[in-house]
C-alpha cells in the first residue's frame, strides 16, 4: 500500500523544494505528507521512513520529525530550475539563500560535494 505513494511523495518533496527550499531546506513533514497525499498519519510516517531507507530522503537535523531531499538531489534541482536566481527574486531574498556560509545554496553545494567525495571512497 505504501509503495505506490512513493513517487507521489518524491514529487511533493521536489515541488516543495522548488517553491520554498531556501527555508528549512524544503523540509518534508509527515503531517504535510498525510494531508497532501491523503494518507493516514501513520502511513505518512512509514512512507517517509521507507524513502529514508532507500536513500531518497534524509532525516533533517532538527527537533521535529522531518525529512529533506538529499543534498545531491537538491543541487540538481537548484541547477535545473535556476533556483539561486529564482529564490532571490521571488520572496526568498529575506532568507539570503545565496549568502555564505548559512544560505541554502552554498550549504547544499558543500554538502553535495562531501557526499560525492564520500561515495568515491
Amino acid at each position: 500500500m505504501i509503495r505506490p505513494a512513493l513517487p507521489r511523495l518524491l514529487r511533493h518533496a521536489r515541488r516543495r523544494y522548488r517553491a520554498r527550499g531556501y527555508m528549512y531546506s524544503g523540509g518534508v513533514h509527515p503531517r504535510l505528507v498525510a494531508r497532501e497525499l491523503g494518507l493516514p498519519p501513520g502511513d505518512a510516517v512509514a512512507l517517509c521512513l521507507d524513502a529514508e531507507e532507500r536513500g531518497l530522503l534524509v532525516r533533517r537535523t532538527c527537533q521535529s520529525r522531518g525529512w529533506a531531499l538529499p543534498a545531491t538531489e537538491r543541487l540538481r534541482l537548484i541547477e535545473k530550475y535556476d533556483l539561486a536566481r529564482r529564490w532571490e527574486r521571488n520572496g526568498g531574498a529575506c532568507f539570503y539563500p545565496n549568502s555564505f556560509p548559512h544560505g541554502e545554496i552554498p550549504t547544499v553545494r558543500l554538502a553535495a560535494a562531501r557526499a560525492i567525495l564520500d561515495a568515491a571512497k
